[in-house]
């Protein structure tokens, strides 16, 4: 399944006691951030007659929350039925390092944001420091350049032996993923986090 712009805001939440349907919660943001909030809550359209309260208690005040962020101090969320969906994050100031490694500034609600290390899960470019390389960096350069805002999907707190976080960056525009993009150029091979050929 491909994330998109509708997964951002959604997050693994516990929830304190209620009043009507304004509640405290508090959101997992992955990397070990948790972040506490009141919350005006809604359950999904076809469970609505019940009492908010009610669905909370049955679940050990434990859930998954969307938050509709578009007025500032009022967050209001709809409780979600499911499974998580993975960590998704807008991104900007990203820096690329070479053609599978970047560092980008993460942000997960809005006023927290988190500097990390990013690698292309599930590929292998070239060295910078070889010709292919340096090309395939130029290339993945140009493409973080010309989007105006990224989409970084992780795993939570999954860093690959090096510290960075196993990342897809996609283009909210088009969906489109830089990972699928360079495997489908052949600028980078499959690679699974096992040993290289040659290493």
């Amino acid at each position: 399944m491909t994330s998109t712009s509708r997964d951002l805001y959604v997050y693994r939440a516990r929830f304190g006691e209620s009043r009507r349907r304004r509640t405290a919660a508090v959101l997992d943001l992955g990397f070990g951030l948790e972040y506490t909030t009141a919350v005006t809550l809604s359950l999904p359209s076809s469970r609505a007659a019940r009492p908010v309260k009610e669905w909370l208690a049955e679940r050990g005040h434990a859930s998954l929350v969307r938050l509709d962020v578009s007025k500032p101090g009022r967050l209001i969320g709809e409780v979600l039925d499911g499974d998580a969906p993975p960590y998704l994050y807008r991104a900007r100031d990203v820096r690329v390092i070479d053609g599978d490694t970047m560092e980008a500034l993460l942000l997960p609600i809005d006023g927290v944001a988190v500097k990390v290390k990013l690698r292309l899960a599930g590929l292998n470019a070239a060295e910078r420091s070889t010709e292919s390389g340096a090309r395939v960096a130029e290339i993945v350069r140009g493409w973080v350049d010309v989007q105006p805002e990224l989409l970084v999907e992780t795993q939570k707190n999954h860093r690959e032996k090096y510290g960075r976080m196993l990342a897809t960056l996609r283009s909210p525009l088009t969906g489109m993923s830089l990972n699928e993009l360079l495997l489908a150029q052949g600028l980078a091979e499959p690679y699974d986090g096992g040993s290289r050929a040659g290493a």
